[in-house]
């Protein structure tokens, strides 16, 4: 950045010489997936569960509808996704199967506030508890 000479300040003070400084921005840092629930390959996850996803920096709510699937197999599970801060949250619109295989993808497309887009997609699975046998 360079100030020339001639510029003025509120009283009409001109800068005497040229005035240069150069500066570096930070790159920008993707947002990564810090944790989740239900862990990678967990087993036994409660049917009623919530499915959470915890990221290193805030994310753009609007960014996260289309870039995250449930799915049961090669069926899209149905379900609302909700936004706070660095936390994402999917809650099924029924209540997960019993004894059946999730998983979870989060895809690049979610960005967080500053507009940096998730590195690369990651899916994680996870088994849900089987059903139990009910008293006689």
């Amino acid at each position: 950045v360079t100030v020339k000479p001639g510029i003025t300040d509120k009283a009409g003070n001109a800068l005497a010489s040229a005035s240069t400084w150069n500066f570096t921005t930070a790159p920008a840092t993707a947002p990564t997936i810090v944790s989740t629930h239900p862990a990678k390959n967990a087993n036994n996850v409660s049917v009623p569960d919530n499915i959470t996803i915890n990221f290193s920096t805030e994310i753009e709510a609007r960014t996260v509808d289309a870039n995250l699937e449930v799915r049961d197999g090669n069926n899209l599970v149905s379900g609302d996704t909700h936004t706070h801060g660095k936390v994402v949250s999917f809650k099924p619109r029924g209540a997960f199967s019993h004894g059946a295989n999730y998983s979870v993808t989060v895809k690049p497309g979610i960005t967080d506030k500053a507009g940096n887009a998730l590195a690369s997609a990651s899916t994680w699975n996870f088994t849900t508890a089987p059903a139990t046998a009910s008293a006689p």
